[in-house]
């Protein structure tokens, strides 16, 4: 995992989430924000102790204690093709609910597969708060409505 390019993407999508919301200064926020911090916002998305890429025993361990909570459900698996080492499957996108086939190498498939396992003791909240899919109207206004009463204190204090 690129964890340059995620705290970059964050940086990005939260800083345009906010954007649309027309926020007096915040272009200046903004812009500030892109100049100072150049390697992007602070991610918590730790590398494994003793983590050996090469290591695969240790990886098999890591995904095998996932194996009664899987992040898919095997009836999405269409086919698999031994001879070639390659499989099919299925999921239904969530902007436009549309069915969507891939057909991909198994080994592209367990690497994409293996980034939906938690750390070990990690507790999995789905959906709840600032990082629920179904707030994102809620999230925009409740930060748009946080700015602004930012701004109206800042201003009070001038």
């Amino acid at each position: 995992m690129s964890y340059e390019k995620l705290r970059k993407t964050w940086m990005f999508q939260l800083l345009d989430l906010l954007s649309k919301e027309n926020l007096k200064g915040f272009h200046y926020l903004k812009t500030k924000c892109y100049k100072e911090l150049y390697e992007g916002f602070y991610v918590y998305a730790k590398k494994r102790e003793n983590q050996d890429d090469d290591n695969i025993e240790e990886c098999v361990k890591y995904i095998t204690r996932y194996t009664s909570r899987p992040a898919m459900a095997e009836s999405r698996i269409i086919k698999y093709e031994d001879d070639k080492k390659m499989i099919r499957w299925w999921y239904n996108r969530h902007e436009d609910d549309q069915y969507v086939e891939v057909y991909q190498k198994v080994e592209d498939f367990l690497n994409d597969l293996i980034l939906h396992c938690p750390e070990e003791n990690f507790k999995m909240v789905r959906y709840y708060g600032f990082y629920s899919n179904k707030n994102k109207e809620f999230t925009r206004k409740g930060l748009s409505a946080l700015w602004n009463q930012k701004e109206k204190t800042h201003q009070k204090y001038k």
